[in-house]
């Protein structure tokens, strides 16, 4: 599918592409980090998941820094920027009150954003998400070396991770491919290392679901732990 593909600049000065599709109540679908949704092409099961998610709503795509069609020279891979990202999208898109999707990781900054922005988000929706980084900093440690090592490796090791292989089928290596082409293994390190204590399980109790004004419908699934179309849990339901 051609993307009509636009551009706005977050207030630390970095460029953040993104693009706007249909019309109806808006949608933000934040980004699994550091995937493209200009790689969508490769996985059609997303694509489809997307139309139906999408039927008579204004969805909008964004790559997050150092991703896919946004800048990639970027050293802040911080939380706090991540919210940037979307503050920006959000007010170059001209959205006054709109739900987000936020799969896997990206559960983190959605969930400070709503935090931060009470009144303006209309539902919140987490999909394959857990508070706290599922690894062990050994873990991650091996992760990093991995990525520096094959970036390739990397990818395919991450993709294949929960995917059920007999059911799966391609899925996992078209994902891989996806992921390589979206960012780079200095990136990916940058983003585990500066987000290595984000608790995003505080983010929820303490400020989400705490603070007036913040939006009743929160809908949250921490038991899929693979993505749309690998053989897992199927988010529609």
């Amino acid at each position: 599918m051609e993307r009509e593909v636009r551009y706005c600049t977050t207030e630390d000065g970095v460029r953040i592409a993104y693009c706007v599709e249909g019309e109806g109540p808006p949608l933000l679908l934040c980004p699994p980090l550091l995937w493209s949704f200009s790689q969508y092409y490769l996985e059609p099961e997303i694509e489809d998941f997307h139309r139906q998610i999408g039927a008579g709503r204004m969805l909008v795509h964004y790559d997050m820094r150092g991703a896919g069609l946004s800048q990639r020279d970027v050293d802040d891979m911080s939380l706090r920027v991540q919210i940037s990202d979307v503050n920006a999208v959000a007010d170059a898109a001209r959205l006054d009150r709109f739900a987000i999707w936020a799969p896997g990781a990206s559960a983190f900054s959605a969930i400070k954003y709503v935090a931060e922005n009470p009144g303006r988000v209309s539902a919140l929706v987490l999909y394959s998400a857990s508070g706290q980084l599922l690894l062990s900093s050994e873990a991650l440690r091996a992760f990093e070396a991995i990525a520096l090592t094959s970036w390739e490796l990397f990818c395919r090791t991450v993709s294949d991770m929960g995917a059920a292989r007999a059911e799966a089928g391609d899925g996992p290596l078209r994902h891989a491919n996806a992921l390589a082409q979206s960012s780079d293994a200095q990136t990916r390190v940058r983003l585990i290392r500066q987000n290595r204590e984000v608790d995003g399980e505080a983010f929820l109790v303490s400020d989400l679901c705490t603070h007036p004004g913040n939006p009743q419908d929160c809908r949250l699934n921490y038991s899929d732990c693979v993505r749309p179309g690998s053989g897992g849990g199927d988010p529609r339901r």
